[in-house]
């Protein structure tokens, strides 16, 4: 209807007009006199922060090498890596062998340092001999060495331990036949607050939601220990034995079940089992599943298992093939029955594989969604395993020496 008819206003229009608009506003101010307000909370801006890699490399130097010439004593590197850029944004060195690296409130590594009265040795064939007079690598010294997030060196202590993991300002250290809890709060001045004991000594420990998961060694009977530490001043021990001849508790990995790889030998053959036991006590068995069994004639390449880490109930395993390379194997655990391997992955050849084995090192790996980071000798192996069927190397992380430890860690920028 238009305003202006023949030159004229059009009254009726305008009239029209008014009454609705009078209707509308009184309908709105009578809404609001009956409903409060809605208020909205204030839009928080996104928690900015990264994602890193730590990386613990070793320069073995003689001890990897024929002792020819003058003897390079070995030294450690630790790396600091944006994942978003691969790239590294802070090196330090040590001297002696690095083991481990955990990261909690801060970084702590666990390390090997050779005693002075093999330090003060000149010649090489002095040191060689002192060096394997040695029992094992264990019979090194061993420190504890905490470094804040960007692996600036803030205190260093001597510990008997050779396996630990951390959560926060606790440290849980393994050591001959016990576990010993450290409270770090203050890393200058740290106290040790409690304390297990074993019949045998243990490895591979892992903390995950207040629990600790730990391997006993070699030889029957064996043990599983879990041990709560809700409260790190009461730890509560929880152990399960199983029998096993000739058997070996190799390695595990934790999700919302326990996953053990046992490997055992008897006069005819030997085989590969994945163990499967729940996580809350009383612990209980679930599933064994055969990874690998049967007669040493018929077999000719067996499984050697050293890192596994389940994820989305594909189970991955890092595998030694003639102690000389490394391969990916994926399984598929989606029925706890059997265990169907759906690829094999050959990551690279490796000429330092044996002193993992002499050291008691675990080979490298960590997750991310789903990307897995491997420790090599050229660097860390960034691979995509979004289809497990067909993983793919991504990108490798260039270091200038092995690869030892590695450590993801969201930190706040």
């Amino acid at each position: 209807m238009p305003i202006l008819t023949k030159g004229k206003t059009n009254w009726k229009y305008i009239l029209i007009v008014m009454i609705l608009t009078g209707i509308v506003g009184g309908l709105t101010l009578y809404w609001y006199s009956k409903f409060p307000e809605i208020v909205y909370p204030p839009i928080k801006p996104p928690k900015m922060g990264g994602e890193f890699l730590y990386v613990l490399t070793q320069n073995f130097g003689t001890l990897a090498t024929e002792p020819i010439g003058e003897f390079e004593w070995p030294f450690f590197e630790v790396l600091k890596v944006d994942l978003k850029t691969s790239k590294i944004i802070k090196k330090i060195k040590s001297d002696g062998l690095g083991v481990k690296i955990k990261k909690g409130k801060n970084v702590y590594i666990l390390s090997y340092k050779f005693p002075p009265k093999i330090r003060e040795l000149t010649r090489t064939e002095d040191i060689v001999r002192a060096i394997q007079s040695l029992k094992s690598f264990e019979d090194l010294e061993k420190f504890i060495t905490v470094y804040d997030e960007n692996l600036n060196q803030i205190a260093s202590y001597s510990l008997d331990i050779f396996d630990f993991q951390v959560d926060n300002n606790y440290l849980y250290g393994l050591g001959e036949k016990k576990l010993e809890i450290f409270d770090f709060q203050n890393p200058t001045n740290p106290q040790k607050i409690s304390s297990l004991s074993f019949g045998k000594t243990s490895h591979d420990i892992i903390f995950k939601d207040d629990k600790l998961y730990i391997l006993d060694n070699i030889m029957m009977p064996l043990y599983l220990h879990l041990v709560d530490v809700k409260n790190p001043k009461e730890p509560k021990l929880f152990t399960y034995q199983t029998w096993g001849i000739n058997a070996h508790l190799d390695t595990q990995d934790v999700t919302d079940k326990w996953f053990i790889v046992e490997s055992y030998a008897h006069m005819g053959g030997g085989g590969r089992n994945l163990l499967v036991f729940t996580i809350t006590p009383p612990i209980q068995p679930i599933a064994n599943i055969d990874l690998q069994s049967g007669s040493w004639l018929e077999i000719k390449n067996w499984l050697e298992i050293r890192r596994i880490k389940i994820i989305d109930s594909y189970l991955y395993a890092l595998n030694l093939t003639n102690y000389n390379s490394v391969e990916l194997l994926i399984y598929d655990l989606k029925d706890l029955k059997e265990a169907k391997n759906v690829s094999a992955f050959l990551l690279e050849e490796n000429k330092n594989l044996h002193l993992f084995e002499e050291m008691g090192i675990r080979l490298p790996l960590v997750s991310n969604n789903n990307i897995l980071y491997y420790g090599g000798d050229d660097g860390v192996y960034i691979i995509d395993i979004s289809d497990p069927s067909k993983p793919s190397k991504q990108n490798i992380i260039k270091t200038d020496f092995q690869v030892i430890s590695l450590e993801l860690s969201a930190e706040d920028q």
